[in-house]
């Protein structure tokens, strides 16, 4: 699992148990910061639908766009069956749902009024299958219906994402804000996520990290015994906390507590490890003095 690291000796460093964690402030700004994980995924999902729905292009070409769509679907319509068949809506529907999603509800209504109009109009007046009775005006309304439908899920769709965005910027402007040292990482060691403190602790750039695969350079003496630790990582402890001293951006020791929390996916492979650091330096420094009086 982690492996690669830079020293390998075996003497042995404090790990704190989970349940005995002194540091509420770092487990209350984690959980914080587990919370941003877990809307993550949902949050990047949405975000390409959104992209998706709103195209980079201007609106006389998202018009265009959906009057060609409209034409499309027209001909197929004829090339389909004949008009006496029925079927009135058979590619409308599709093309309609099609511009709403990618156009935006401008283009989506006005193609859904043309093919309102060239299904009742042109198909249905002159085929016999709705020649009589209110048939035809029947298929219509419900075509007019379901296009309502489809823009106002679209615009709830539009609302969801747009309050989510809102979530996600705050989530990072508060995980950029902290002093804690907070990355993601897989378990080969690629980071996924590093914050503003983290890169400038350890003397890196978030370009150098994310992407590639690297770990804090753990001071001789202490790697093997951290990829010990580690190695205890599973579902059924997903979580351990290290104390142990790195080598940092000016190439001195400084002493560190991580949170180190596994996620693993429903078949219990590890997906990714997220840890959450914080320089004790300072009350280590005081614990060896009160040990030396």
């Amino acid at each position: 699992m982690f492996k690669n690291n830079p020293f390998d000796s075996g003497q042995k460093y404090r790990c704190i148990a989970d349940q005995n964690n002194p540091y509420e402030q770092t487990d209350m700004r984690y959980q914080a910061v587990a919370h941003f994980r877990k809307n993550t995924l949902l949050i990047l999902i949405l975000q390409c639908e959104d992209e998706m729905r709103q195209p980079h292009w201007s609106t006389l070409e998202s018009y265009a766009i959906g009057l060609l769509t409209f034409v499309a679907a027209s001909i197929l319509r004829i090339w389909l069956a004949p008009f006496e068949y029925g079927l009135p809506f058979l590619t409308f529907y599709p093309a309609m749902v099609i511009v709403f999603y990618s156009c935006g509800v401008g283009p989506g209504i006005l193609v859904t009024l043309l093919s309102a109009t060239v299904g009742f109009w042109l198909i249905i007046q002159s085929g016999g299958s709705y020649a009589s009775g209110f048939a035809g005006e029947i298929a219509t309304a419900i075509y007019l219906a379901s296009a309502l439908f489809v823009a106002s899920i679209i615009q709830k769709m539009r609302s969801y994402t747009s309050a989510l965005e809102v979530s996600e910027h705050r989530y990072e402007r508060m995980l950029e804000d902290q002093t804690d040292l907070i990355c993601r990482f897989l378990s080969d060691n690629t980071m996924l996520y590093v914050n503003d403190a983290y890169c400038r602790f350890f003397g890196k750039t978030r370009n150098e990290l994310v992407g590639h695969k690297w770990h804090p350079l753990v001071a001789p003496g202490f790697a093997s015994y951290v990829d010990q630790q580690l190695r205890l990582l599973s579902p059924d402890n997903p979580v351990v906390n290290i104390e142990n001293p790195v080598i940092v951006g000016n190439d001195t020791f400084r002493w560190c507590h991580f949170v180190n929390r596994a996620f693993y996916d429903a078949s219990g492979t590890l997906t990714e490890v997220q840890s959450v650091g914080r320089d004790i330096t300072r009350q280590k420094e005081l614990e060896d003095e009160l040990v030396r009086y």
